[in-house]
């Protein structure tokens, strides 16, 4: 099973300020994206170009202190009085994004919270930031045997959640082509519906699956193995579900 996971690190210098026009008692934060450390997803290590535009904020406590890109955050110097319960949160797009992006079939979204940490005077404090993928992905593959069966077919998902969002794989549809991303929120469940014709008579299956952050699933629509189709013009497909490794 391939977790389709991105992560990367990032190493954050807290610097006290020392120079005699520096306010007392207060420390800057530099961050700096260790590039030596890739970032893994399935088609590789990830360019500078994509990180960028990874939306980073600083907390104090239950305060939001600064919002911004990561490109800003690089070439901003921020002084915050020295003291203990700060931390830094990234995430790659907001939960919109993910889900509104690419004509609605959505994308790929990685967040991460660093623990917290202390601004020390005159000492420099190294935090390590982790992202993981919040969504799941889903893609549907048409088997042979389906399709040399089955005519005007499609697959309908939705989360039962979320009935608003509602998206089609037409018959074109490719397993190596196209996927549905799904925000993750505790426990979640796709619906599934397929649909199509056998010997011109309009069929329908239904079913339910639930997924998780970080698994990339497809569902394998093929014949039903246990019917003939000499014995039934009414008959149903089967769905196999799998995660990809």
């Amino acid at each position: 099973m391939r977790k389709f996971i991105l992560l990367f690190v990032v190493s954050f210098i807290l610097n006290a300020c020392t120079s005699e026009e520096a306010y007392r008692d207060y420390g800057n934060i530099h961050l700096k994206l260790d590039e030596s450390k890739d970032i893994i997803t399935s088609s590789g290590a990830a360019s500078m170009s994509d990180l960028i535009n990874y939306n980073i904020a600083i907390h104090y406590q239950n305060t939001n202190l600064w919002n911004g890109k990561y490109q800003l955050f690089q070439s901003t110097e921020f002084s915050y009085p020295v003291g203990d319960g700060y931390s830094i949160y990234a995430e790659s797009c907001t939960l919109t994004e993910a889900q509104d992006a690419n004509d609605g079939w959505g994308k790929l979204r990685t967040s991460g919270k660093s623990d917290l940490f202390t601004i020390v005077s005159n000492q420099t404090t190294d935090v390590t930031l982790v992202c993981s993928v919040q969504n799941a992905k889903l893609s549907v593959s048409y088997d042979p045997s389906f399709t040399a069966a089955f005519t005007e077919y499609s697959v309908l998902v939705y989360k039962t959640s979320d009935e608003n969002r509602k998206i089609t794989f037409q018959s074109d549809a490719t397993f190596d082509t196209l996927a549905a991303y799904f925000n993750i929120d505790a426990h979640e469940e796709v619906r599934y519906e397929v649909v199509g014709k056998y010997n011109g008579i309009s069929q329908k299956y239904i079913g339910i699956l639930p997924i998780s952050k970080a698994k990339w699933y497809r569902l394998s629509i093929k014949m039903s193995p246990s019917i003939s189709r000499n014995l039934a013009s009414n008959i149903l497909p089967s769905v196999e579900v799998d995660m990809i490794d």
